[in-house]
């Protein structure tokens, strides 16, 4: 099983930016408290704490936004963890599938935070190569929502299902396919030869056979995980 980094470490590499992110059992009514600094141009700085409640599905998992100014400078704490955000752009296609209220108008939803499930935390780490495989596009799909700020579900997770397999492959270590294995000769004088080149043929094979059969595993669960989600999350082309 390859030593995949922190869930935090991967969004970012994914996101582009790092971006908390938080464990933590995500079942309907929970919540998840978080502080927020603003600061804009003109503005005098603001800070001020909020109560993020969870989607209402069963074991729910994603990214939180918020709205500010544009070109704003954004601080979250949440979770033990102080992050500053990017400058806030002009525009996201977020804003732009959800626009801002009256009382905000002009202002741009940007992702604070990503929130996952405990239960699939728990199996990022597990010795389970489909356990893995689940958890893996869960980060995936949540980092596909902060790096292009889309609440598009199904266009995130055709984005995510297309990175899946490279993110995987990226991995794990690096081993050369052995190619096939040496035939077996009829001439018995070339037996001792032959049975010295299938001897370091296995040395290579062995690796190589066990990190395709994880690969293979882990994208099993990740597509089993991919066909379980409701219709809103397909019918989009990316």
């Amino acid at each position: 099983m390859p030593v995949f980094p922190p869930l935090v470490a991967l969004v970012a590499s994914i996101a582009g930016y790092q971006i908390p992110v938080v464990c933590q059992p995500l079942t309907p009514g929970t919540s998840t408290m978080a502080t927020i600094a603003v600061s804009t141009a003109g503005s005098e700085p603001s800070t001020t704490q909020g109560t993020w409640p969870n989607t209402t599905v069963e074991g729910g998992l994603t990214a939180f936004w918020r709205y500010v100014p544009p070109g704003s400078v954004v601080t979250v704490t949440v979770a033990g963890q102080t992050v500053t955000l990017p400058n806030t752009p002009s525009d996201t296609p977020y804003t732009d599938e959800n626009p801002p209220p009256a009382g905000l108008k002009g202002e741009v939803a940007v992702p604070v935070f990503v929130a996952i499930d405990q239960a699939d935390c728990d199996k990022y780490t597990s010795t389970s190569a489909a356990f893995r495989g689940r958890a893996l596009i869960v980060a995936v799909h949540e980092a596909m929502h902060v790096r292009y700020a889309d609440g598009n579900e199904a266009l995130t997770e055709c984005r995510a299902m297309k990175t899946f397999p490279y993110l995987l492959t990226s991995l794990f270590p690096s081993i050369a396919d052995p190619g096939p294995s040496p035939k077996k000769p009829r001439d018995h004088k070339a037996l001792t030869r032959w049975k010295r080149a299938y001897a370091a043929w296995l040395v290579r094979a062995r690796p190589w056979k066990a990190q395709q059969a994880l690969e293979a595993a882990m994208t099993k669960a990740a597509q089993a995980y991919d066909a379980s989600l409701p219709k809103q999350y397909h019918g989009r082309s990316c």
